[in-house]
């Protein structure tokens, strides 16, 4: 008897890039499974400070958050409004819920932390989109990259398809806001993390080479995404 299988999403794509586990994603896949239930303490911790760490950095932006703005529709009405009046402030959105629309096989909503809207007036005041992620880690991890890179390919999609692509662009260079270490501290005293940029497009070309090659998003695709960038670094 086949298995029932839940779609793939973005958050278990990526999680699968750091636990190199071909076992943790069919249980992923397989409806029946209960992760909840093996929920140890130092998961719940775990997650937990990833939540405070990340509330940290949104009350620090608590000025440049965009208010009441919480998924792709308030968003798309924002870029509309905003296109023609410039503003030198880095305007941030915050956990806005997108529909992955790049290809079926992950059928998730998806939340990417933190989008920084900034107006480049000499580039006929087109508004350029950074992704950051903020992640609760020691150090920048492969998944982390990989998942920035996925709401990037989906987002330049969801710019096209609104036929946005001439006035609103994604910067070629994402960024994984890590806990801020002793040195970090010291020299930049207010800033409640230390950023990690790295470059996107290149993450971009090998995902959407191998979904064009590949019918379907599993194991293969994976461990050949796995292969090909371990060789490369990001950090």
């Amino acid at each position: 008897m086949s298995e029932s299988r839940r779609r793939l999403t973005v958050s278990t794509l990526a999680h699968y890039f750091g636990l190199q586990c071909d076992e943790y994603l069919r249980l992923s896949n397989n409806s029946s499974t209960n992760f909840k239930s093996t929920e140890t303490l130092k998961d719940s911790l775990t997650k937990q400070r990833g939540i405070d760490f990340e509330s940290n950095i949104k009350s620090y932006y608590s000025t440049s958050i965009l208010e009441n703005i919480t998924d792709e529709t308030e968003f798309l009405s924002y870029l509309h409004t905003n296109l023609n009046s410039h503003n030198d402030n880095v305007r941030i959105g915050y956990n806005i819920k997108f529909r992955w629309t790049y290809d079926q096989n992950l059928e998730s909503n998806y939340k990417p932390d933190f989008l920084l809207l900034k107006h480049l007036p000499n580039n006929e005041n087109r508004i350029e989109i950074t992704i950051a992620d903020a992640k609760s880690s020691s150090q920048m991890r492969i998944e982390h990259c990989i998942q920035v890179a996925l709401y990037a390919l989906d987002l330049r999609v969801w710019i096209e398809r609104h036929q946005l692509d001439q006035q609103v662009f994604i910067n070629d260079f994402g960024q994984i806001w890590l806990p801020t270490t002793t040195a970090t501290t010291e020299k930049y005293q207010s800033i409640p993390y230390e950023n990690k940029r790295f470059p996107l497009r290149k993450l971009e070309e090998r995902l959407r080479y191998e979904r064009q090659r590949m019918d379907d998003v599993g194991t293969l695709f994976i461990l050949f995404i796995c292969i090909t960038l371990s060789s490369t670094s990001y950090t």
